[in-house]
């Protein structure tokens, strides 16, 4: 799953409330971007470890889509330097 699990703390802007003069509201979000804005979703009650699970899984592959990355540029200039000794050798 795309997007950052965190805590959001806040206040209502309710004069009575006690997050005034308190600790804030508190709320897991799930922020991820789509179509170059970002959009936020709160996560409903006993389903933050699977979205916690979801994102670092996504994350990972991220990362290792971007190492996969580095290693076939690093491959296709590795070839391009054989065929250039080969054709300097002929």
């Amino acid at each position: 799953m795309k997007g950052t699990v965190y805590e959001q703390k806040r206040k209502c802007g309710k004069s009575g409330c006690h997050c005034t003069t308190g600790e804030p509201h508190s709320s897991m979000i799930l922020s991820r971007s789509e179509e170059g804005r970002t959009k936020l979703a709160v996560i409903p009650s006993g389903y933050l470890k699977d979205f916690q699970v979801l994102t670092e899984r996504y994350q990972r592959f991220r990362r290792a889509r971007a190492r996969l990355g580095q290693i076939y540029k690093t491959m296709v200039s590795l070839i391009d330097q054989l065929e250039e000794s080969r054709r300097r050798q002929s």
